[in-house]
């Protein structure tokens, strides 16, 4: 069964054009293939809707290679939700889904550090997995990156909460507090 994970935003702050710009260069980064093949979809109103690009760690690996969505702004505000229920998120805040990752099942290492490198330029951004508990933001995942001492558990990485870490030595010397784990300091 396909595990999709999406790109947060808080409504009306997101942008195609930042956001296909900024994952070109997350996929630079961490030294990713980043290919848009013209893929785009309209809407009813022909409209733009959506376009896909693949990221890719070796072209034709299977499992190194995952396809995102980059939606258009109004796509992007048409699916909103409250963030209930997921930590990491503002309660009663409505937050756009967008950037859908069709599958995250098998590409775990390519996604942590797409979002990561994604996230360090665009920090009030989550990433979320459906059906996990945690939305990410970039200290988030350094602080999981730091307390697994670089040895990211594949595939849980996106259940882990950073704030239960027995290694609270490793997130003390980033300089965060226990009680900096909240929605607005960590994730």
């Amino acid at each position: 069964m396909a595990r999709p994970g999406w790109f947060l935003a808080e409504k009306g702050t997101y942008s195609t054009e930042r956001f296909f710009g900024t994952l070109a260069q997350a996929a630079f980064e961490i030294d990713a293939m980043f290919l848009y093949q013209g893929g785009r979809s309209y809407d009813e109103h022909f409209q733009f809707d959506f376009a896909t690009v693949n990221i890719m760690y070796k072209y034709g690996v299977e499992y190194d290679n995952v396809v995102v969505e980059v939606d258009s702004e109004q796509r992007a505000n048409r699916h909103v939700f409250l963030a209930e229920g997921i930590k990491g998120l503002k309660p009663g805040v409505e937050y756009c889904r967008f950037g859908r990752i069709e599958d995250v099942t098998g590409s775990e290492d390519l996604v942590f550090y797409l979002a990561w490198k994604y996230l360090e330029r665009n920090p009030a951004h989550r990433f979320w997995v459906e059906g996990s508990p945690i939305a990410y933001g970039p200290k988030g995942l350094e602080v999981l990156w730091n307390c697994f001492a670089g040895e990211v558990m594949y595939p849980q990485w996106m259940e882990q909460d950073p704030s239960g870490s027995e290694r609270m030595d490793v997130v003390e010397e980033l300089g965060i507090r226990p009680e900096d784990f909240r929605p607005d300091k960590i994730w």
